[in-house]
């Protein structure tokens, strides 16, 4: 669980906590862990298309398009679903349950895109399914998020000067 989560492997871990600085290279492995984990997501890469079920060691990157309010089902668990994109227009959902879901509370803003790697993936029935060929992600707190740092351009403003014109009938009374 330790290796999923921060993306380091267990050959690294025998030897971060074999050495003497065990302690001190693991926190600062720890400090450093957004940069490494980014190296391994995009070596990973794979579309939605090539997603399968018990597929391991795969890193797609998400639109989300849809963040649906946490909802209680009918055995009384929470959840919160959500939809992804990729680049080529395939589109997934995901669902993030109970405790899981205060964990991602500051990720999967809508339009925002992100790093997502491991998730568990299960093929929707299709009267369950909301958009074609989809297939459903499970989040939880062992996997690899992390979002795309990308500038968000801010739109100019087209500004028309009006003047006043004066009307001058043309009409003789």
């Amino acid at each position: 669980m330790f290796g999923r989560r921060y993306g380091i492997s267990f050959e690294l871990r025998l030897k971060l906590f074999s050495s003497r600085s065990s302690f001190i290279g693991f926190f600062l492995k720890k400090l450093s862990a957004p940069l490494f984990k980014r190296q391994k997501m995009e070596s990973n890469l794979v579309n939605f298309t090539k997603l399968e079920p018990l597929m391991d060691n795969w890193t797609a990157i998400v639109q989300v398009i849809e963040k649906k309010k946490v909802q209680v089902s009918r055995n009384g668990k929470r959840y919160q679903k959500l939809v992804f994109v990729d680049s080529q227009g395939q589109t997934a959902q995901a669902l993030i349950y109970a405790g899981d879901i205060m964990f991602f509370r500051k990720y999967f803003e809508p339009y925002r895109r992100y790093y997502v790697s491991n998730a568990r993936i299960q093929n929707v029935l299709p009267r369950y399914s909301t958009y074609p060929n989809e297939c459903s992600w499970t989040i939880d707190n062992s996997m690899l998020v992390q979002e795309i740092n990308e500038e968000i351009k801010k739109s100019i403003m087209c500004l028309t000067l009006l003047t006043t014109i004066q009307f001058i009938s043309t009409l003789n009374n």
